[in-house]
């Protein structure tokens, strides 16, 4: 074939525009690395390094066979939520709180309704001296009497009659129960829309993987294939940039899609409030003996 100039002024262009774009990304990345170290509380000057190599096991991980076969059937798939959903409701911290807020409105409501009958006892004591007595009759000499004195009682006391103050205590104790129960509930409902939806957005990330895969070796054969015939003169020049971005882009969406299903499966662990997968394979058989033996209660699908 023939190379001409224009050829040569296109990869000129072509060179000064990916420059641009490489120092563009460079500082990019360059502001990420100083925002990732103001979280960690490091030393701006100290270089940190940023690995990947977790991340094609954990999904192998959730791409084996034995973590897909909860996905395999709706059936499946809907027990599955509903684990996820009981393991959310049962560490999600926020439920916990408001439990602890519902227990003591409870237990204000019970004093108000035993004001009234159970007295309010109170312990009263008292102690004197006489640090100087003088005049006519001061002494006491031979009675028995000390210049100290104290006495110790007990005092039980019913009000009869508060112009109704204990039955609006009571009321007012009684909306702040229900006022718990029902942040209670709108706060089971968040974790149950949050865990199904964390687990939506997996399912459809999960098979982005595997077709930006496909897209990003059709791409690259492509670009050979445009590669062979524009050496031999058949393919332009703008034929064979074209296929060189097409194979970068390619290349680009695969790492965003494994990128953008961690960030969504990292968002289930949030939602059920449990990272335990993460850490070590002892709590990874843990957890999928939890699945199986939830699967395996009566009423579940085995």
């Amino acid at each position: 074939g023939q190379v001409g100039r224009g050829d040569v002024l296109r990869w000129q262009s072509e060179l000064a525009i990916d420059r641009q774009t490489l120092y563009s990304t460079q500082a990019i990345r360059a502001q990420a690395a100083t925002e990732l170290k103001r979280i960690l509380n490091l030393d701006q000057q100290q270089e940190i390094a940023v690995s990947d190599s977790g991340i094609p096991a954990l999904i192998e991980l959730l791409g084996s066979e034995r973590f897909q076969r909860f996905f395999n059937n709706p059936r499946r798939l809907a027990k599955f939520r509903e684990f996820q959903v009981i393991q959310g409701l049962e560490n999600a911290p926020e439920l916990r709180q408001v439990d602890l807020r519902v227990a003591q409105a409870e237990r204000d409501l019970l004093a108000k309704k035993r004001a009234y009958y159970v007295p309010d006892v109170s312990l009263v004591g008292e102690a004197g001296a006489d640090y100087l007595r003088g005049g006519a009759g001061a002494s006491l000499s031979g009675t028995g009497l000390d210049r100290e004195q104290w006495s110790v009682g007990i005092q039980a006391a019913i009000p009869l009659f508060e112009g109704g103050l204990r039955r609006a205590d009571k009321m007012r104790a009684g909306r702040q129960v229900s006022q718990a129960e029902l942040s209670k509930m709108d706060i089971e409902q968040r974790v149950r829309a949050r865990v199904i939806s964390a687990l939506q957005r997996t399912g459809g990330t999960y098979p982005a993987i595997r077709l930006s895969a496909q897209a990003a070796v059709a791409a690259k054969d492509n670009l050979k294939l445009v590669t062979d015939a524009y050496s031999v003169g058949t393919r332009s020049i703008t034929e064979l940039i074209d296929a060189q971005d097409a194979t970068v882009q390619a290349d680009l969406a695969e790492a965003q899609a494994r990128y953008n299903f961690m960030l969504d499966y990292v968002g289930v662990l949030r939602a059920v409030s449990n990272f335990d997968i993460l850490l070590s394979g002892d709590a990874l058989e843990q957890w999928y003996s939890q699945v199986e033996a939830f699967f395996q209660q009566p009423g579940k699908t085995p």
